[in-house]
């Protein structure tokens, strides 16, 4: 994984056709905005919402990523033909409903004949196939992270659109990651007016292995962002693993009672990037 697509807690979904407020978007501390050209447009608007999109000025791209549509669609080769025309790369895109390789494949060869380098590629997990194929997805070297689209999943499943049902497909999404070395992001919350609960389903997912959560509105920004950023105590816990560990010659060691080895250190450098605002290193310790 490169370190273009720096460390995010915090998507921001926007609808294409709503660019008036990217303002607002932009301002809302998410890491990244994730202007929408696919569920988030009505069919009928996604040709204008396209044009508003290429007339966006170079400079807000840095944090804006674009949920292109399917590549099996008109509106996904359109969509492509219009990201060839940008002399100016995007911070990411999106690629909806990811069901293996081979799609980010021929997504990055449309990318390739560009003047423009290839953006980090976010492959969203949308169905059973997808699932099931995250593993090779993520292995792709043009895909920097994984990210669960838990209501179309959900659908395809034929399981309710809650924590339960899809506790299994998390942790299989996070084995994923693991395996192709990038993050995992979960699904957004619904809810918009509970707080408590967006940050008990953000602090369970990261309980889970996922760094980073999309949102559905600029008011779910900060309980994200507060809720995956390390806190002060879980810093200076790191911090003395890591001296405890280095004073053992990078051995196993006790510490408050507890046993220290390369793993719980490996886990307090994750920690320590993280609070940092670092591409965190999901191989060997340096």
């Amino acid at each position: 994984m490169s370190d273009r697509l720096f460390p995010i807690r915090s998507a921001l979904f926007m609808p294409a056709t709503k660019l008036a407020s990217l303002a607002k978007a932009l301002a809302s501390d998410a890491d990244l905005v994730v202007v929408d050209l696919e569920d988030g447009v009505a069919p009928e608007a996604r040709e204008s919402a396209r044009s508003a999109v290429a007339r966006l000025p170079e400079g807000d791209r840095e944090r804006i990523a674009l949920r292109v549509n399917h590549l099996s669609t008109d509106d996904g080769l359109r969509d492509f033909l219009m990201l060839r025309s940008c002399s100016t790369p995007w911070a990411a895109l999106m690629l909806p409903k990811v069901e293996g390789p081979d799609e980010v494949a021929i997504a990055a060869a449309h990318l390739s004949a560009t003047a423009s380098a290839i953006p980090p590629i976010i492959a969203l997990v949308e169905t059973a196939l997808g699932l099931e194929r995250a593993v090779q997805t993520a292995a792709h070297a043009a895909v920097e992270c994984l990210a669960l689209g838990g209501a179309d999943l959900a659908a395809n499943l034929g399981v309710e659109l809650a924590w339960e049902p899809l506790v299994m497909a998390r942790s299989r999404l996070v084995q994923a990651a693991a395996i192709g070395c990038c993050p995992a992001w979960d699904v957004p919350c619904l809810s918009l007016s509970d707080d408590a609960a967006l940050a008990a389903e953000t602090a369970a997912a990261s309980r889970l292995g996922m760094s980073g959560k999309l949102a559905i509105h600029p008011k779910q920004v900060g309980v994200i962002n507060q809720t995956l950023t390390p806190s002060a105590e879980a810093i200076s816990t790191a911090k003395r693993i890591l001296t405890a560990f280095a004073a053992a010659g990078n051995g196993a060691c006790s510490l408050d009672g507890r046993l220290i080895d390369r793993p719980i250190a490996l886990a307090a450098q994750r920690t320590l990037a993280r609070a940092a605002g670092h591409t965190v290193e999901f191989g060997a310790m340096a």
